[in-house]
């Protein structure tokens, strides 16, 4: 029997076959190109404005990266940032930002001046102090009070009453007391209160109350306080302070 001419003996394609089939291929494709159909593939920038019309021409950089940006949106270079900066989302688009804005920035109100009192009028009953005091319109609040204690003497205790005096639809506040090395001397969950610390001569105390506050009709937020002694000076430290932000 013959051997069909186009099959060695093993049955595979001939040498002379395959070189058909190769020409045959390259004609095809010169033809399609001739006729506009197609063409062989052919190596096309990315961000190529003529060949992809959803693009906006560009050159990359190392560092840069593709967002989507305009009014009617194309996929387009986006030059890559400073050293330390961070991406964040825009208004409409990502944009490269310095780390600080991305901080949480509170406003405060701050004690600038050692003050000291002894007992108020006999009394025992914390008094006001203009600069322990803050207005808080209606909405929710991160809020954070820091008073700076001292007593001249054994005698006596820092008395404070912490309020609020317009109306709150819920409160999230601890308190923490820390005292000499760094003692942390109480931590409870409290906010609307009047209470007192002892304070050892010579010795100081730190009182922290920090939470959230969801403020339903816009009132004061205020620290009084008082020593309870007729003679023991008990001081409000300059330092102290009340940091808050409204958070919606």
């Amino acid at each position: 029997m013959a051997r069909n001419k186009d099959y060695d003996v093993t049955g595979e394609p001939s040498a002379e076959k395959m070189e058909n089939i190769d020409t045959m291929i390259r004609i095809l494709f010169e033809e399609l190109a001739d006729a506009g159909g197609g063409a062989e593939p052919q190596d096309v920038a990315l961000l190529d404005g003529e060949e992809h019309n959803d693009t906006t021409a560009g050159t990359p950089v190392r560092g840069d990266i593709i967002t989507a940006q305009g009014a009617s949106p194309t996929w387009t270079r986006l030059a890559k940032g400073s050293s330390t900066q961070v991406l964040a989302m825009g208004t409409n688009e990502p944009e490269w930002i310095s780390q600080s804005a991305l901080s949480f920035p509170l406003a405060y109100q701050f004690k600038t001046a050692d003050e000291s009192r002894t007992n108020q009028g006999g009394t025992f009953t914390p008094a006001a102090d203009s600069t322990m005091k803050i207005t808080l319109a209606a909405g929710v609040w991160y809020v954070r009070v820091q008073a700076k204690t001292y007593q001249t003497s054994n005698n006596g205790d820092f008395r404070w009453s912490l309020g609020f005096s317009g109306t709150l639809n819920s409160v999230r506040m601890n308190r923490r007391i820390w005292g000499p090395s760094n003692t942390l001397l109480a931590n409870v969950n409290s906010f609307a209160n009047t209470g007192s610390h002892d304070l050892v001569n010579g010795d100081n105390a730190i009182l922290t109350w920090e939470g959230r506050l969801d403020v339903s009709a816009s009132g004061d937020l205020e620290l009084k306080w008082c020593g309870d002694d007729t003679t023991a000076e008990c001081y409000l430290l300059a330092g102290s302070y009340i940091a808050y932000k409204q958070m919606s």
